[in-house]
C-alpha cells in the first residue's frame, strides 16, 4: 500500500510530455517566423500548417513542403516525416527546417532564399 506512483513523472512543460508532432510544429513555426519576418511578412500575412505525410500525388521536389496563396494570406505547408528521415538531430533539423521554408517562401514571394535565411 503506498508505494505505487501517483501523477506523472515530469512536469507539463517537460519535453516527455511533449509528442513528436507538437515539437515539430514548435520548432517549424519558430522557423517559419524568422523566415517570415525575413520577407517582411507579418504573422497575419501566412498560416503553418504541418501535415504528417505528403499527399500521394505530391512531386518528388515536394516531398518537404509547398507555399500557396490561399484567402490572401500565405499558407505554408510541410511534411513532418519528410524531415525525419533527412535531419541528424534537433539543432539539424531546425537549421533544416528554416533552410526549407526559404527556399519555399523565396520561390513564392520571388526573393533570393539566400537573403532569407544568411544562416545557411
Amino acid at each position: 500500500r503506498g508505494r505505487e506512483l501517483r501523477g506523472p513523472l515530469s512536469t507539463a512543460d517537460a519535453p516527455s510530455r511533449t509528442s513528436r508532432h507538437s515539437a515539430f510544429e514548435e520548432l517549424a513555426h519558430a522557423a517559419t517566423s524568422r523566415v517570415a519576418a525575413r520577407a517582411g511578412l507579418r504573422e497575419a500575412d501566412w498560416e503553418l500548417l504541418v501535415l504528417v505525410v505528403p499527399p500521394p500525388d505530391v512531386d518528388r521536389a515536394d516531398r518537404w513542403g509547398r507555399v500557396q496563396a490561399v484567402g490572401g494570406r500565405w499558407q505554408v505547408v510541410l511534411h513532418r516525416l519528410a524531415f525525419g528521415t533527412d535531419a541528424r538531430g534537433p539543432q539539424d533539423q531546425e537549421l533544416f527546417v528554416q533552410a526549407v521554408v526559404a527556399d519555399l517562401l523565396g520561390e513564392a514571394l520571388g526573393r533570393d532564399p539566400e537573403e532569407l535565411d544568411p544562416d545557411r
